[in-house]
């Protein structure tokens, strides 16, 4: 889980989202299908969709909690989670100088986020805990994504994902291969293109 021979931070997902970033009735009703014959394959295509959409914009839809690993204490006041949108942190833990775990009250960190990017630091008048170097040395577990139900994902990342599980249900063997038709692919692009993170652009 952690490689010492990559040192530097390790994102790790702690907590799988509980709901679908689109339903299985938008779907049906996008791709004109009036039957329950396909309903687990949409449902699988549907969280197909939704990783690649958050592959392809650094985003998170459903509320999901990730721990974000540091391998010492930051030399920076200020550091930033490498998701986004950001809900709020859940825990600081780390590792202290004599190898022993230690839990942080989140009280003692601000958080600044927007719905493109979260920061972190210290209060005033506090530091970062002093750590051993190691992978697991610092872990800053979080919650992102817009909510906790589809109702709060912008529409246009909704419809990116319909798009892509409508083209798949009508080219089964590019849903074998995750490939996507220009056309889609452009689609989706532009739907895709206001939600791009600074970082990953």
């Amino acid at each position: 889980m952690f490689p010492y021979s990559k040192p530097g931070p390790l994102l790790v997902q702690a907590t799988a989202p509980t709901g679908f970033a689109v339903s299985k009735d938008d779907v049906k009703a996008n791709a004109r299908i009036d039957h329950a014959d396909h309903d687990a394959l949409i449902d699988r295509l549907i969280k197909s969709a939704t990783n690649y959409i958050e592959d392809q914009t650094g985003r998170k839809l459903i509320s999901q909690n990730w721990k974000y690993f540091m391998d010492r204490s930051p030399s920076s006041r200020l550091i930033a989670l490498p998701l986004a949108p950001v809900q709020s942190l859940e825990e600081i833990s780390y590792i202290d100088v004599a190898g022993i775990k230690q839990t942080a009250a989140t009280a003692g960190f601000n958080l600044y986020a927007s719905t493109d990017d979260a920061w972190i630091e210290p209060i005033a008048g506090t530091s970062w805990p002093a750590t051993q170097c190691r992978p697991d040395a610092l872990s800053i577990t979080f919650k992102a994504g817009y909510g906790d139900t589809a109702a709060a994902i912008p529409e246009a990342l909704r419809q990116a994902i319909i798009l892509l599980v409508c083209h798949w249900l009508a080219n089964p063997e590019a849903s074998t291969m995750g490939a996507v038709s220009k056309e889609t692919d452009f689609s989706v692009s532009a739907l895709l293109e206001p939600f791009h993170i600074g970082w990953m652009a």
